[in-house]
């Protein structure tokens, strides 16, 4: 979809927060709090995302269906019940009913959720609050995330666990370096040879494919 070129889908609402930041989320996702989303990262439909604790997605990040994150959702399990006593029948706990909160649903442990850049998630996948996945994941359909997640890793399973990585090291290292997502629009579609490089199996320095900055043009919007 050429997003970049003004048409966005009808189902999806864009969000435009200056030159070459925008980013676009589905209508009926469920979203509330203190949302971070970085350029051109997309929310899918029917997304379910409550930040009491900040909720932190990068840019260029695909986040599927049915996604599920809510930063203060575990009840403690310590007392008689597991039940949420002041939320249904008004009892005055000294907590909301879920880690983290009091009875006036005011923050008292910092559970934010960190989604890197370049992240894929898959539709139905659920992260756990505190949670940081870092740049370049991919997370399984279906999985649930309940610790942090390293940069290009592949997870999947409840819970989620590390399938393998994306590429080499020497390769995750250039690319933590090179900071694509930090571009301008016009040094993302002159480095096209850059983005179709096969990088499981390239073995030079990534620098190589880069176009110089004297041939930056200027593109249309």
């Amino acid at each position: 979809m050429p997003w970049c070129t003004g048409e966005v889908p009808e189902s999806m609402n864009r969000m435009v927060f200056g030159p070459e930041h925008e980013c676009y989320v589905e209508k009926t996702a469920r979203i509330s709090g203190a949302l971070e989303i970085g350029r051109y990262t997309y929310i899918s439909e029917n997304a379910v995302m409550i930040a009491h604790s900040p909720i932190r997605i990068g840019s260029f990040s695909s986040i599927g269906a049915n996604f599920h994150c809510v930063t203060h959702e575990q009840h403690p399990t310590q007392f008689p019940t597991t039940f949420p006593l002041s939320d249904i029948l008004g009892l005055g706990t000294s907590h909301g009913g879920v880690i983290g909160l009091d009875r006036n649903k005011r923050v008292t442990q910092d559970l934010s959720v960190n989604i890197g850049t370049d992240v894929w998630i898959g539709d139905s996948a659920s992260v756990f609050g505190g949670v940081t996945i870092g740049h370049g994941c991919v997370i399984g359909a279906k999985s649930l995330i309940n610790r942090d997640c390293e940069t290009y890793g592949i997870y999947a399973g409840t819970p989620g666990k590390l399938i393998r990585k994306r590429f080499p090291d020497r390769i995750i290292e250039q690319l933590l370096d090179l900071k694509w997502w930090d571009w301008s629009l016009a040094e993302i579609h002159v480095n096209l040879n850059f983005f179709e490089t096969d990088l499981t199996t390239f073995q030079g320095d990534l620098c190589e494919l880069i176009a110089r900055p004297m041939k930056f043009v200027s593109v249309g919007r």
